[in-house]
Formats: structure tokens, sequence, C-alpha cells
């Protein structure tokens, strides 16, 4: 192992370099050795038309993280999962600048392993009907990418998807500190990620690891068990300067993200507002002594209401980058939880996840469709990616996807257990077609899915393939408020029904009750 300055590594990457990062959003990404490869390049155009590959999405929306990829001629194809905190290479991927392919974050995970132990790639039914389904898109991000990374296959008489292995150069990776034999340990890391994997892939390609560490101690100083990347993988280890490694974007450290709680932990307090009354009509779907897992935005909102009432003890929480358990962190810092029970590498969570170990799953909508398709991932000329909702939409026994029944403008009412429509969304969320298929009604029917779409004044279940409207808000007209602004006609249930009127009232909605 060799210490090195970031200028130093980042002219270790040789040109059309097949390069595998580790990180989710801010949380174990290498911010120097980043900022050190664009600059490198910014100034004297190399290393030029890179491979990268990164599971989860790496950025903080707007100028960090993947974002100082974004210059043309740097990147010839990005393989991700997810782009929304890369808005930069978003829009260099939509235009047709680079090449771009978008796979499910825990298919990404499991292929680090695959590509470790030299394997050929990665059977599997999660992606099967969505736009990774070569007979859709075959993750394919537009027009310019070529070759073929997913393919349609069948073993004793079932579909699957195989997904190939990578062939990687470079891994630029990220730990909390070094000792001098190059061990690394993740000792402040929120997270645990994929980093033994991903190293082991690069040296067992013959490749060259580096990574990124706070400081660097004695020999012996770092405990077997905390070892993360053992010494043999690493060749080169970089010490950054403190402003580039915090612990998240915002955050330089917070002991809470990996230490469990004494006792019973805070919740944030959400206001009483329409985002507040989805996740309380979506809180009637948790099952006590039942694992479930939550996605970002309103869904992760449905375990504070779940505080609120006193029962989120009896949750078995599951977040897709790892964590178990505890108060799953928002914002730049999703993917975490304060004081969490325990932190799991991100490939043997999705282990888990992808063998139907979750039983609800709270996800986000930005379209659906009659035959109970949802779209995430590429809409209104935004490239956004799936992240991880593939495979836990395929994989878990009841889904609950989230959101309002229209988007841009919406504002509400509500008044004595009563929802007003004050000004309707411009853009209507039920289309006749969903512009890319990120969960397939096909699939969950195959599957016999319970599936149901909660918004602030609308419920629907799946039923025979097709939605079925079953539950209305009380003061909403169904024909002026519902039927009208749907994209296509949509049968009513025979029990159509009111949503429960305590969802709209600012009290307790007694969940305990029914635990």
């Amino acid at each position: 192992m060799e210490i090195l300055s970031a200028k130093q590594a980042a002219e270790k990457i040789p040109d059309g370099a097949t390069v595998l990062y580790d990180g989710y959003i801010g949380f174990g990404h290498p911010e120097e050795l980043t900022k050190a490869i664009a600059e490198r390049f910014r100034n004297s155009g190399h290393p030029h038309l890179l491979t990268v590959i990164h599971a989860a999405g790496q950025g903080d929306g707007k100028d960090r993280g993947m974002n100082h990829f974004a210059q043309p001629g740097m990147i010839k194809r990005i393989i991700g999962s997810h782009f929304s905190m890369t808005p930069k290479l978003a829009e260099m991927i939509v235009s047709g600048e680079i090449e771009a392919f978008a796979l499910p974050q825990g298919v990404m995970c499991h292929l680090y392993r695959e590509t470790a132990a030299k394997r050929p790639g990665l059977f599997s039914k999660i992606g099967l009907h969505t736009y990774v389904d070569p007979r859709l898109e075959g993750a394919k991000c537009n027009d310019r990418t070529e070759g073929q990374i997913v393919e349609l296959t069948e073993w004793n008489g079932e579909e699957y998807l195989f997904y190939r292995a990578f062939q990687p150069d470079v891994a630029v990776l990220r730990g909390t500190f070094a000792d001098t034999a190059g061990n690394i340990s993740q000792h402040k890391e929120a997270l645990s990620l994929d980093v033994l994997p991903i190293a082991q892939a690069v040296r067992n390609h013959g490749g060259i690891v580096i990574v990124q560490v706070e400081s660097v101690a004695a020999q012996g100083s770092i405990q077997p068990r905390e070892v993360a990347i053992p010494g043999d993988l690493v060749d080169y280890v970089v010490v950054a300067q403190p402003e580039n490694h915090k612990q998240t974007w915002n955050v330089r450290h917070d002991p809470r993200f990996y230490t469990a709680a004494e006792g019973e932990v805070d919740y944030p307090v959400l206001p009483f507002d329409i985002r507040k009354v989805i996740a309380r009509r979506g809180a009637l779907e948790l099952t006590p002594n039942k694992t479930h897992i939550f996605g970002i935005g309103i869904p992760d909102s449905v375990l504070t209401v779940a505080a609120e009432e006193g029962v989120a003890s009896s949750l078995s929480v599951y977040l897709d980058s790892g964590a178990i358990g505890g108060v799953p962190a928002t914002g730049l810092e999703f993917g975490a939880a304060f004081n969490p029970t325990a932190i799991l590498p991100q490939h043997q969570q999705f282990d888990f996840i992808h063998g139907g170990g979750i039983h609800t799953a709270f996800l986000g909508m930005a379209q659906a469709d009659s035959k109970g398709n949802v779209n995430v991932s590429k809409f209104n000329g935004q490239l956004i990616g799936a992240g991880g909702f593939i495979d836990i939409a395929h994989s878990c026994r009841k889904v609950v996807f989230m959101g309002t029944f229209t988007a841009a403008g919406l504002k509400v009412e509500l008044a004595e257990g009563r929802l007003r429509i004050v000004q309707e969304g411009r853009i209507k969320k039920f289309v006749e077609q969903v512009e890319q298929i990120t969960f397939s009604g096909k699939m969950a029917h195959l599957l016999k899915q319970e599936v149901l779409f909660v918004t602030e004044r609308a419920v629907f279940r799946m039923a025979d393939g097709q939605l079925q409207l079953t539950e209305y808000a009380p003061g909403i007209d169904v024909e002026k408020d519902i039927l009208a602004l749907l994209g296509f006609p949509v049968k009513l249930a025979d029990s159509l029904e009111q949503m429960d009127p305590r969802i709209f009232i600012d009290t307790r909605l007694e969940l305990a009750n029914q635990f």
C-alpha cells in the first residue's frame, strides 16, 4: 500500500478505464478523489472516455459527487441505478452526450459479487416486464447507448433476466481509517455499502484499488473484526481534507448514525398537511411484527406517524442501504438511520429483500396507469432512474404506492374531517399509459402481490390486473375530483367507501387499537 495525494492518485487512472464507485447520495462517497479526478481531466483532458459504474446515486442534486464528472469527453458510459442526485450528468444522458444504462440497485450490488468471483453474471427475475427487460428498453437511457448488458433467458420453464458481470479496472472507495498495512475500517461511516466486493472484483481483474480515508494509523490499531477492506486489496490510500470527508453532505460527524439508542428514540413531528394525510392513510396498512421498508419522501413519513401513535417499536424497519431499525433520516441524509439496531452491507440487505423477506413496501409514484404500471424513473423529460425501487417493488408481498393525486400547484384545505380541493394540480399522475414502466402491473398479477395506491383523495387497489377505486376522501366529489381527472376509465369497487374521517383530523388515529 502506498499513501498518495489525491492529485497523485488521480494520475493512476488510465484513459478508457472502467471505474467502480461506492457510495449512497453522500454517504461513503470519496469526494476528495472525485474532485481530483475531475480537476485532472479539466486541466489535461485525462482520464477521458471512462466507464463509470455505481449502484446508488452519488451527489447532492447540484455540484458535488459525480456531478464533478459532467464534462464533455470525460465519460463515455455510465451504468447506474439513480440519477436525481446528479442532474448535470442526467442532462448529458438525456441529450445523448454519453451512453447510459439504468439497472436495479440491488442487482448492481449483487453484480459486484459476481464480478469478484469471475462468474459471467447474475440470473434474476428482478426487472422482468419493466424498462430493464430487453423486450422493452433493455435498461438503455437513450438512443446513443449501444450493446446489451441484460438478456432475456429461460430456465426450468420460467423467464429470467441475465445481467452481465463487469470488467473493472479501478475502484474508488472510502473508509474512515487506514493502517500502515492498508487495512481499512468504516468506524465512523453511517453505511457499510459494498466496499469489500468492489475491492475484490477490481483486484481479481488485475486493477487498482484507491481508498480515501480520514487518517492513517499504526499497523495493528484496527482490530480484525473492524477491517472492512483487507490491506492486500488496497493499492493506494489518500488522506482527505476534512471538508471533503464529511459523514454526509451536510453533517461532518454524527455518531447517532452508527450507534444504538439507549431507550426510546426521538422522531420528528410532522406538520398537519397533505403529505401527512397521505402518510396517515398509509399507516393504516402497517402490520405489527412484520417487516417493512420505506422509500424516500412521503413513504418515509409513515414511520413518523407510527411513532406519533406509539406503535413504531412494534415494527421491523428496513432501508435498502443496509440500515435496520432506528429512525430513518430524510433529505440528503436518506439511506441512513439515527440509532439503528444493525447496519448490513448493501448486497446482503438486498439478498433478504430479493428473497421476499420484506412483507410491506411503502414507495412513491410519479405516474400510474390502468394496468397498475408505475413510473418513477423517467418522466416529463427528466431522467431519475429507479434506485432500489424495482428490486423492492418486485419482491415484497404487499406494495403501497403513495403520492398526491395530481402534481404541480395542487392546494387543498383540511377542515372538520373533510378535504376540499382549493387548486388542482397541473400535472395528472394517473395516465392512460406511463412513460416508462418501473413497476409492472402484469408481474404483480403473476406474483399475486397485494398492491395499493394511496393519495390524499382516493385509494385504489389492484384487482384482476386492473386498478379499482375502493375509497374516497370525505368532502370529495367522486365524479368531478377523481374520475374526471383519471386518464382512463376505472372500475368502482362494490364496497366503495369513504376514507376513515380520522385521517383528516389533527388528532391521533389510535393505531395501537389495531396492533
